[in-house]
């Protein structure tokens, strides 16, 4: 199973399996955390609930909040 980096800064997540090709670009993220599969399934493999949008919450970590605030 693929493992999953989050950035907070750039509100993306980034798969390990290209973590090299980032770096070489120097695009790597240096802010990335390791996250749950699970994390990744609900955050970006699945559409965001209706009138919600992903943010970045006071842990760092995505969080849903009501799209436009």
């Amino acid at each position: 199973m693929e493992q999953y980096f989050f950035s907070p800064s750039n509100n993306a997540f980034y798969p390990a399996s290209l973590r090299s090709v980032y770096e070489a670009a120097g695009s790597w993220p240096e802010d990335c955390v390791v996250v749950e599969s699970a994390v990744y399934k609900v955050f970006s493999a699945s559409a965001a609930p209706a009138g919600m949008e992903r943010c970045v919450g006071p842990e760092n970590m995505p969080i849903w909040r009501e799209a436009g605030e």
